[in-house]
């Protein structure tokens, strides 16, 4: 199998639970649990990337993470519809912890005439996973794609490239793992999305 996945994913367990990364529902607010999609892939890149050294993480640990990236990762009345909005957010909140970072986007248009070819969106999900980092993704539109709900962020913590033109991702959402036909996805999507991931 040609699998390329994140170095240590049960950074992301949540001890006690069979949860593996964070899901919205643990927002106290209603609104927070409608549209918080976004800092909640926000609060999974923290998890793993600020704190790698503790092997797993509470619920508590969780959810402190989860509010304090909601302040900087805060979705409008459109939820957080667009990459620039996400790394904007995220980047504030990892100045303010101090932390040297740098985000990487992928747009994918919503024009399929200008869309990339999947090779180009293989690379740059490679180039995230080979530097350990977990990538956020944006799905307006899951198109064809049935076990992806749409207008929706999760996590990337794998991919798959063992079928030719197929592109199987690893993702988190709601704290389960799935796994999703990227491919697919590409060919199928109605609306635009897209990629970030940050390298510390």
């Amino acid at each position: 199998m040609n699998l390329l996945t994140l170095k240590n994913i049960d950074l992301l367990k949540i001890e006690g639970t069979d949860f593996i990364g964070c899901n919205q529902e643990w927002y106290s607010k209603p609104w927070q649990r409608l549209s918080g999609c976004g800092p909640t892939a926000a609060s999974m890149i923290a998890l793993y990337q600020i704190d790698p050294k503790k092997s797993s993480k509470t619920l508590d640990e969780a959810k402190a993470t989860m509010n304090r990236v909601w302040q900087y990762v805060t979705p409008g009345f459109g939820g957080i519809n667009r990459l620039d909005r996400f790394y904007n957010g995220f980047s504030k909140y990892l100045s303010s912890m101090n932390l040297t970072h740098q985000h990487h986007a992928f747009e994918i248009p919503k024009e399929v005439t200008h869309r990339p070819h999947l090779s180009q969106v293989i690379d740059f999900i490679v180039a995230g996973l080979s530097d350990d980092a977990p990538i956020a993704f944006l799905n307006l539109n899951n198109g064809k794609v049935h076990n992806l709900e749409a207008y929706h962020w999760v996590l990337i913590t794998g991919l798959d490239l063992s079928h030719p033109s197929i592109a199987l991702a690893h993702i988190l959402d709601g704290g389960v793992p799935l796994i999703i036909d990227l491919s697919l996805w590409l060919e199928t999507t109605t609306s635009s999305g897209g990629f970030v991931y940050f390298t510390l």
